[in-house]
């Protein structure tokens, strides 16, 4: 009997600037599809909102994108670093010849441009994606990128692990970050457009529900078993202790003990100190 070989793994790469940064949310859709994360800057943040999830995930820390990308790709086994644009609605034309927004089943895979109004950040184009490519160019306004592809398409390869680039904004990636990526992909909406100057919708959903529709597609496309469940909830794996979990967050209530017991003995030396005053003369003939 051949022995079936486990899916692929997925890694998450996100900037991490401060480690008061809020990624509970994140790490808590990376952890449902035993994800990897791999921050850029620091490594510890906020686990607000990941409801205990972050223990349950992986997280490496990295200077710079460079060497992340490097690791990941030399020592991880990543063949394509897939970057997550967001979701989009592109304008259409009904059966009446009306516009309006299209039905979510788009297919078309779209070009990638700098947006207009920010050239730090790469955006979907309503524009399709033309056949063949056309020549890369070094302008800021006109240089081109590999197109994105609408995850619904499931547009993977089987060969090798997938590293996923998101960031925190709701649509978009910054155009530094997005030079690393192989591949783009976003999610095809289907809410109506009432403003007849607009030819798409940008950011109706926030990144980790775009993450997650993406880890969705790629799971199904790669053959993820279902987690069994016990009793009404999923059984997860035994918790491992990473060192950006646990260790820390013992450390800190350590800290926190260290520097409470310390208030505590200041009050009390401080309270000492007062009760072994003794009064002057000088006070009573005030007030006698």
């Amino acid at each position: 009997m051949q022995c079936k070989m486990p899916p692929p793994k997925i890694y998450i790469m996100i900037e991490n600037p401060s480690k008061s940064n809020n990624l509970g949310p994140i790490l808590r859709c990376g952890a449902a599809y035993s994800a990897t994360f791999v921050f850029i800057g620091y490594q510890k943040c906020a686990f607000d909102g990941s409801h205990g999830a972050h223990k349950h995930v992986e997280i490496l820390s990295y200077p710079n994108f460079q060497q992340a990308v490097d690791y990941v790709k030399n020592s991880c086994g990543v063949k394509s670093i897939v970057g997550i644009l967001g979701d989009v609605t592109f304008r259409s034309n009904d059966d009446h010849g009306d516009d309006c927004g299209d039905d979510g089943n788009d297919a078309t895979s779209r070009m990638v441009h700098v947006d207009d109004l920010d050239l730090n950040t790469l955006r979907v184009s309503p524009a399709p994606a033309p056949a063949p490519a056309p020549v890369a160019s070094s302008d800021i306004k006109s240089q081109v990128y590999p197109c994105s592809k609408p995850i619904h398409t499931r547009p993977f390869s089987e060969d090798g692990n997938i590293c996923f680039l998101i960031h925190k904004k709701s649509t978009g990636l910054p155009k530094e970050q997005g030079a690393y990526c192989d591949a783009f992909v976003h999610i095809s909406t289907g809410a109506p457009i009432v403003s007849s100057t607009n030819h798409a919708l940008y950011g109706l959903l926030d990144c980790q529900t775009c993450l997650s529709i993406c880890l969705h597609h790629y799971t199904a496309f790669a053959g993820y078993k279902e987690r069994d469940f016990v009793g009404q909830k999923f059984q997860v794996t035994k918790r491992t202790v990473y060192p950006s979990t646990d260790i820390d967050h013992k450390k800190c209530r350590a800290l926190q003990e260290q520097r409470q017991n310390k208030k505590l003995e200041m009050q009390r030396d401080a309270q000492n100190a007062w009760e072994n005053v003794e009064p002057l003369d000088g006070m009573f003939q005030l007030f006698g």
